[in-house]
């Protein structure tokens, strides 16, 4: 879309595939003039960011809450926050996952979670392991550990018509979804 974030060594820097999670976003979404949304593990804030001001463009409100776990991509957030919307309302906020989640309920849950697998995260491209935060990548065994936990909480801030969007691992399937509550 054109927008130039900032980001550091504390933040991953958005692909191509954010733009997939945009997409699907603004699909979802597309009927709601007001919608609530969250962007879980909001790192820079792209995608919470990018999907905010798509929706402006229709002027369509959004009701957005953006998270991390770390303190530093929290600041960053805030920063392309002031940098690409303004003084506009915003919730932006340090959390594990949906921990100290206000208690709201969303429209649409977005994120893209850690889903590497441990094993696969020093095989990474230099691009990425030499410039990103391991705690962004690393899913823990499976690549599912912090997925699976984001999902438990995310059910219940969920209205009754509510989605989520997780970027997930090339090695996940449905069947490593199916049979655990999703």
């Amino acid at each position: 879309d054109n927008h130039l974030f900032k980001v550091n060594k504390e933040v991953l820097i958005p692909r191509i595939e954010s733009m997939d999670i945009v997409n699907m976003a603004e699909k979802i979404l597309s009927s709601k003039v007001s919608a609530s949304l969250a962007d879980i593990g909001t790192g820079s804030g792209a995608l919470g960011i990018a999907a905010y001001l798509r929706r402006k463009a229709k002027n369509q409100n959004t009701d957005l809450v953006m998270s991390d776990i770390s303190q530093t991509a929290v600041e960053v957030a805030k920063e392309n926050w002031k940098l690409l919307v303004g003084e506009e309302r915003v919730e932006i906020l340090v959390s594990d996952l949906m921990t100290d989640f206000p208690d709201k309920k969303f429209d649409l849950i977005m994120g893209n979670l850690p889903y590497i697998p441990s094993f696969r995260v020093k095989g990474l491209p230099e691009s990425v392991v030499d410039y990103e935060p391991h705690v962004a990548l690393d899913g823990g065994n499976e690549g599912l550990e912090i997925i699976f936990r984001f999902l438990t909480q995310a059910k219940n801030f969920l209205t009754p018509d509510g989605s989520v969007i997780l970027e997930i691992d090339y090695a996940h399937t449905i069947e490593d979804f199916v049979g655990k509550g999703f």
